[in-house]
């Protein structure tokens, strides 16, 4: 009986971010190697279909708007389940950049060009669109220029909760009544970017905790560093399982020890473990071998 699940975690990411230009990781360890690919993974919208929403704001501006074709042609995309993350920064696939905005309230912004540089994305602009995105649906909230602050604008929570209240219904917290002190967009994007996260904002004189949680004083996404920490907990987990009753586990599954080999592989939505001869799938993420030693 054979395994070597860190080996074959190792290589799995690897393949992942070998596709986004990101080489020479084996040399990392799992942890690291795994907070690459969920760093990657959280700034990335997955192509799907979602249901539009535009912002009255926004709605009012785009008959006569300069970047009516730019903004229609991410619109649809959105729509139909394009790929929209070239109109990104085109430094998405970069590990240790990272995007604050995204990280607390799943606010994207996209470059408003359709010429692309020579890495596939497309062309910076001065102009930007800020996109609200869950899993089945995108908010348009508006447009603006790039500019220091930008991104921590209270505005584009100001726009949600005006005209999309159940965006922020959730995190509405019903004890805390303000935020002390009060600071401007320059301020909370300088604090972002020095690794502080303000957990509450005061949207209209009500407080809301990000929908994101935020980042870590790493500048790592929360919900990724807190992931990672699972898959890995999980990873061990199942190495001191298999060390341990792998004899038995080939047993039940009636399958030769001399000659079976287990495997850690990314299957199609989550981690498992298959037996490498037959493909035949013994655990998914987060499942965890349950034994009766009585």
């Amino acid at each position: 009986m054979e395994f070597d699940f860190d080996r074959d975690l190792k290589h799995a990411i690897d393949t992942v971010l070998s596709r986004f230009g990101i080489k020479n990781s084996l040399n990392k360890e799992v942890r690291e190697l795994m907070l690459d690919y969920l760093t990657i993974r959280e700034k990335l919208v997955q192509p799907k279909p979602r249901t539009i929403f535009i912002a009255p704001q926004l709605a009012t501006k785009l008959p006569t708007h300069q970047k009516q074709k730019e903004i229609a042609h991410i619109s649809d995309l959105l729509a139909t389940g394009g790929d929209v993350n070239m109109f990104q920064n085109n430094k998405l696939f970069q590990t240790r950049f990272h995007d604050h905005l995204v990280y607390e309230w799943w606010i994207y912004h996209f470059h408003l060009s359709l010429n692309k540089d020579k890495k596939g994305f497309y062309k910076r602009t001065n102009e930007l669109l800020f996109v609200y995105i869950e899993d089945n649906r995108a908010i348009l909230i508006d447009t603006d220029t790039h500019r220091e602050g930008v991104f921590a604008e209270v505005k584009w929570l100001e726009i949600l909760n005006d005209h999309f209240p159940d965006v922020l219904e959730k995190q509405k917290d019903s004890v805390i009544q303000i935020v002390d002190p009060v600071i401007d967009s320059v301020q909370r994007q300088r604090l972002w970017d020095g690794g502080v996260t303000l957990g509450v904002t005061s949207v209209r004189n009500v407080c809301y905790w990000s929908k994101g949680i935020g980042r870590m004083t790493s500048g790592h996404s929360s919900i990724a560093v807190k992931t990672s920490h699972e898959l890995l907990r999980w990873l061990i987990d199942t190495k001191e399982a298999f060390s341990k009753y792998g004899t038995d586990i080939c047993a039940h599954l009636s399958i030769d020890p001399a000659t079976t080999r287990f495997k850690m592989r990314f299957g199609k939505k989550t981690l498992e473990v298959v037996d490498d001869n037959t493909s035949y799938i013994l655990l998914t993420y987060p499942e965890r071998i349950q034994v009766n030693e009585t």
